[in-house]
């Protein structure tokens, strides 16, 4: 990996760092350039400031629940890896803006009430997606997402939404501990009243939320603001939502009854899916004679945003532009960066969620800068050696070729046959993993366990090797067929043993004189919802 001037490290595998587009208390998000694509391909990065075994986990849920929904209008995830300490998500990059970037730029934070419909439903659809997920087996994964908000819509400039964030998402089967009992997860003026009472969750606390985003966006304001967190609670729980056409009287009364719907205290009053409050959008934009569609949503966010936008793309792209250069000038830096060899387990494991890794570009590169003149040389000489073919005057015959070189043949009747080019020197790949009784498999054929080696003719390709083992995340890795190299791979963990005791959080701060210190955590407050400004109860 590669160290910027800031002391970052500015490879994680062969993404490259460009830009940080955004960061909480849990990670950071950047804009990074994928080194092993053949073009500028910009991919968004996630990574979590977190260390140790739970931080690993919460993003690997994360993974494992958002690659599996494939839907427009879900942000996908393609990769989970790690370099070092530091976990990372590979996600599509937005070219665009968040709808909570689109409502700060507008002065009075409203967005047209047929756009905002329309917006409805394409994040509607996205939750729908996530919804209805199914294991292998076919079981529901009873996905919620739990943080439904205007930061985790995101816009594209050609006028696309996705919803973004599986962070705090519930799903079965995950790998990290359950929420406990006490504790929120989500921005809490999006909360379903059930979800701020710390009870179990289904899909219809995102519809709650998705009504909470049509309130804001169409309205200009939050359905709930207390003064703080604990008057916000009480509002949710206990407190009255203004109707909309009482803040505009011109609020069509069949728009308020979608949103006020979605907006039920009681779950069994609600749209019951996501599909339900959005084809119930759909009928009121139908029904007024409304049509709208990704121009509209386009044309919004270039009149509000689109020099910021174009700003910040240009940035980006300059990077990567920048970035390309400086590192095919340095050789032994881009090889470093690539990660082709996966060098140290301890350094780098790779998880693809979707898809296979690709190759260095960078090398490919410059495999194929050095084949055009032999290739160049070939095609001259099987012209040259064609009958009737013109040499110049007084050339003479062709010396004979050395024992290194390909000679021509000719058949029986003097035609020149095809030339006959040396065997390809092989290419020899080891392969260890650990855990060391895990499987390697290559064209769905078990090559070895715990390590392997494979030989192949140099420059045919790649090859595709498979790592599995029962309590760990499989993994795959393409190597390109280009040289000799050792592989290691470290196959992450998914099923922590029971028996085991929980892990502490131990930080190693500053002025301890490296001795690492155990931060306790304190037990949350239940809210009390007879009385919430009352004392607490047991925790």
């Amino acid at each position: 990996m590669t160290i910027g001037n800031n002391g970052q490290e500015r490879f994680l595998n062969q993404y490259l760092r460009l830009t940080l587009l955004g960061e909480g208390g849990m990670g950071e998000v950047w804009a990074a350039l994928d080194t092993s694509a053949l073009g500028v391909r910009i991919v968004a990065l996630k990574t979590t400031k977190q260390q140790g075994t739970e931080a690993a986990k919460v993003l690997f849920d994360e993974a494992r629940i958002a690659s599996q929904i494939d839907h427009p209008n879900v942000c996908r995830v393609h990769e989970f890896g790690r370099v070092g300490d530091t976990q990372y998500l590979v996600l599509d990059w937005c070219d665009g803006a968040s709808l909570h970037e689109l409502l700060q730029s507008m002065t009075e934070q409203v967005i047209p009430l047929e756009l905002s419909a329309w917006l409805g439903i394409q994040v509607a659809a996205g939750l729908h997606a996530a919804h209805e997920v199914r294991d292998e087996q076919g079981e529901p994964l009873g996905v919620v997402h739990r943080d439904v908000s205007p930061q985790n819509v995101l816009l594209s400039r050609g006028g696309g939404v996705a919803v973004t964030d599986f962070g705090v998402a519930k799903a079965a089967g995950q790998a990290h501990r359950a929420t406990e009992t006490g504790e929120v997860k989500g921005k809490l003026s999006y909360m379903a009243p059930e979800q701020v009472r710390s009870k179990n969750v289904d899909r219809r606390a995102d519809v709650f939320a998705l009504g909470c985003v049509l309130y804001q966006i169409t309205l200009g304001r939050r359905a709930f603001a207390g003064t703080d967190a604990l008057s916000t609670m009480y509002q949710i729980v206990e407190g009255r939502i203004a109707l909309p056409h009482t803040l505009q009287p011109d609020y069509p009364l069949g728009l308020e009854s979608v949103v006020m719907r979605a907006l039920a205290r009681d779950p069994a009053e609600r749209f019951q899916t996501a599909g339900e409050l959005g084809a119930a959008l759909q009928d009121w934009l139908f029904e007024t004679n409304q049509r709208v569609t990704e121009k509209h949503l386009a044309r919004l966010l270039e009149q509000h945003l689109g020099e910021k936008i174009a700003a910040r793309n240009r940035v980006i792209f300059e990077q990567a532009r920048l970035s390309t250069q400086r590192e095919a000038s340095q050789p032994e830096t881009a090889a470093a960066a690539a990660v082709a060899s996966g060098t140290s387990d301890d350094q780098t494991q790779t998880t693809l969620v979707e898809g296979t890794a690709r190759p260095s570009s960078r090398g490919l590169r410059l495999t194929l800068l050095g084949a055009v003149p032999a290739l160049l040389m070939l095609i001259g000489l099987w012209i040259w050696l064609q009958p009737g073919a013109s040499r110049p005057v007084g050339s003479g015959d062709a010396p004979a070729p050395t024992s290194d070189q390909a000679a021509p043949q000719q058949s029986d009747d003097g035609a020149v046959m095809p030339l006959k080019l040396p065997a390809p020197a092989a290419v020899v790949i080891e392969v260890s993993v650990k855990p060391s009784d895990a499987e390697i498999y290559t064209d769905g054929k078990l090559l070895g366990v715990g390590q392997a080696e494979l030989s192949r003719p140099s420059g045919s390709g790649s090859v595709e090797l498979s790592f599995r083992r029962d309590g760990f995340v499989p993994s795959t890795r393409s190597v390109l067929l280009d040289r000799s190299r050792q592989l290691e791979i470290q196959l992450v963990g998914i099923k922590p043993s029971s028996a085991a005791p929980r892990p502490t959080l131990k930080i190693d701060q500053a002025g301890t004189g490296g001795r690492p210190a155990t931060l306790t955590k304190k037990p949350p407050r239940r809210l009390d919802v007879d009385n919430p400004f009352g004392p607490s109860g047991s925790p």
